[in-house]
């Protein structure tokens, strides 16, 4: 079984007025638990200004010269005609660490499965940063926030797993899903942060992603109750 680990860059959170920078790929093999192929793409876009330079290092200069591809329009890609993305066009499960954020900009309508908050790993804490997730599997992280280098440090902390166990978790993160309230006091809010649930400080409430299949076979054996947020 194959995996395409995918990353983005942008200008912002809003693939309506922000604009795509930089997307990478690994196409992973889970059987042989290797690198396949990978691949990265930098794009033009003329008299752009990067707001998010701080965060992903990309400067404005860069994107405004014309040695980055052309391919842009608007904010869509054309990917059919691209052997090096055409991976993303096969069906394969689509990793990313925030698919909610990849998918926004890459299509929603594709097998999506997110490493930051519907991926059991063994070792770190659900809902971590990437760079927290590799610490927490002691993997070095040389360079973050450019595409490709997020690809590979996600693939390098697959690598610590055996390819069973790499199986294992994706087949347990790709079942249905929807959100949780973890049903705690505000004395007990450390044990629903110890067990992977996010504050949402809109609705004042703690939420995690669970499968529903241990819904139906009888709870999830937290330190609390937990119900479905509607």
């Amino acid at each position: 079984m194959n995996v395409i680990i995918v990353d983005i860059e942008t200008t912002g959170i809003d693939p309506i007025k922000d604009r795509m920078l930089e997307i990478a790929i690994i196409d992973f093999s889970v059987k042989h638990g290797s690198i396949v192929s990978q691949h990265s793409e930098l794009f033009w876009h003329e008299d752009l200004v990067n707001a998010a330079e701080d965060v992903n290092g990309i400067s404005s200069e860069l994107i405004n010269d014309d040695i980055a591809i052309k391919r842009m329009k608007g904010n869509l890609t054309d990917w059919s005609n691209d052997p090096h993305f055409s991976a993303i066009e096969l069906g394969h499960p689509l990793l990313a660490h925030c698919a909610e954020f990849e998918s926004s900009w890459l299509g929603a309508d594709r097998n999506w499965v997110c490493t930051k908050q519907d991926w059991e790993w063994p070792r770190g804490r659900l809902g971590s940063s990437l760079v927290e997730l590799a610490i927490a599997h002691r993997v070095p992280v040389p360079y973050a926030h450019r595409a490709l280098d997020d690809c590979r440090l996600l693939a390098e902390v697959l690598r610590t797993y055996k390819p069973a166990e790499v199986e294992a978790m994706l087949i347990e993160a790709m079942k249905p899903r929807r959100n949780f309230i973890a049903n705690v006091s505000y004395e007990d809010r450390e044990l629903a942060k110890k067990n992977g649930f996010n504050w949402d400080p809109a609705k004042r409430i703690w939420v995690r992603r669970l499968g529903v299949d241990k819904q139906l076979a009888g709870g999830y054996g937290f330190p609390f109750p937990v119900s479905p947020l509607f």
